[in-house]
């Protein structure tokens, strides 16, 4: 190790231990009344979609609150039109803009933080010190950076409990809810949002020679948001061809799509397998109506990416393409499920054909059957 980069660890503990020592505080527990509570959730979508069961427990128990929330720009979509927070603060990776965020946060004076990254964060933690200086400051996770709450909660290991579950045990002082609780839909968006959807499976329908009623289309997601993540083109047309042979009457039709910065890859899989019972999911930007889409589907077949949770915040049973080994934190709630797991930990590439259909063909079965788990 460099003598930079000694000198660069050197400092980064000797601030940690200043903090600590200047900001820790006797541990405090929450107690009503609670007039004002903030919400911190600044990630990615699926996490977010994951959040949305307790964002909606903090709804239900405190329907006189006021309930706010802070997110990064890509994941504040989904509360929208939710009717869980009555205001949603944008955090955007510039000091200046955090400064006047964390000024206009103080001003409410809230009487609860909840952080519900459960990873550790110098910048929310910091954020969540100077907004609430009188608040009970409340995360999990956060031992690094603990110093910057009074009330941290211990959590069981992370690969022991789904990420739900960890949700709803990091609100225990305020919540009594619990997975075996959660009910989709998780989410109840707006008219609007629900007929956009239903716009857009019924163009599906139109380009499918359905007969079933209700119609019976599988959805196939291609977006993975990381490489590690992402199927093989080929494999998705060996999968689709092979199954578009083998469930003709339990399956009426196919629609792919995929991320809507990149509709080709959609296109081009239609193509390779040119059946027509294989359509293309026109592009659409709004989250939202993708999650009210799934609930028109029969059947999700998608990698381990936000699609997933998705899949079970709107009831719609799914098979998950999946890497790693644990699938306990992940893998999908109160819907009929099948994990085709990698043998290859980091990647998704010599996952196999048939182990898939194989998954999918038992996923049929369990949805027949009424069943609701792997």
């Amino acid at each position: 190790m460099g003598f930079v980069k000694r000198l660069e660890i050197g400092f980064k503990n000797t601030s940690a231990a200043l903090l600590r020592s200047l900001l820790s505080q006797p541990p405090r527990t929450p107690a009503p009344p609670y007039r004002r509570i903030l919400i911190l959730r600044y990630d990615v979508l699926g996490d977010m979609v994951l959040s949305l069961p307790v964002f909606r427990e903090f709804r239900r128990a405190f329907a006189d609150t006021r309930l706010d929330a802070l997110c990064s720009p890509q994941n504040a979509i989904l509360l929208r039109g939710s009717g869980y927070v009555d205001r949603i603060y944008l955090h955007y990776k510039n000091p200046l803009r955090t400064l006047k965020l964390v000024r206009e946060l103080r001003r409410n004076r809230y009487d609860v933080i909840v952080n519900l990254v459960t990873r550790p964060s110098f910048t929310f933690g910091l954020i969540a010190r100077l907004a609430g200086p009188g608040a009970v400051r409340l995360a999990g996770d956060q031992e690094r950076f603990g110093y910057f709450y009074n009330r941290l909660i211990e959590l069981p290991p992370k690969r022991e409990i789904h990420m739900l579950q960890r949700l709803f045990l990091l609100n225990a002082d305020l919540l009594s809810a619990d997975i075996s609780r959660v009910q989709a839909p998780w989410a109840d968006y707006p008219a609007e949002i629900k007929n956009q959807a239903k716009s857009l499976f019924e163009r599906v329908l139109a380009s499918l020679p359905v007969k079933s009623n209700p119609p019976r289309v599988a959805a196939i997601n291609l977006s993975a948001g990381l490489p590690r993540r992402e199927w093989p083109p080929e494999k998705y047309a060996r999968f689709l061809r092979q199954a578009v042979e083998k469930f003709p009457g339990r399956i009426d039709g196919w629609a792919i799509f995929t991320n809507p910065r990149r509709p080709e890859a959609a296109e081009q899989l239609a193509g390779a397998v040119a059946s027509e019972r294989v359509t293309v999911i026109p592009p659409h930007s709004d989250f939202r109506v993708i999650m009210e889409f799934l609930r028109h589907v029969h059947v999700l077949i998608t990698p381990d990416t936000s699609i997933a949770h998705a899949a079970s915040a709107m009831g719609a049973p799914v098979l998950v393409l999946m890497i790693g080994e644990n699938i306990t934190v992940w893998n999908p709630v109160g819907v009929p499920h099948q994990i085709v797991l990698s043998e290859d930990p980091f990647s998704l590439r010599d996952l196999p054909v048939e182990r898939a259909l194989d998954k999918f063909e038992t996923l049929l079965a369990a949805i027949q059957a009424g069943t609701s788990t792997d």
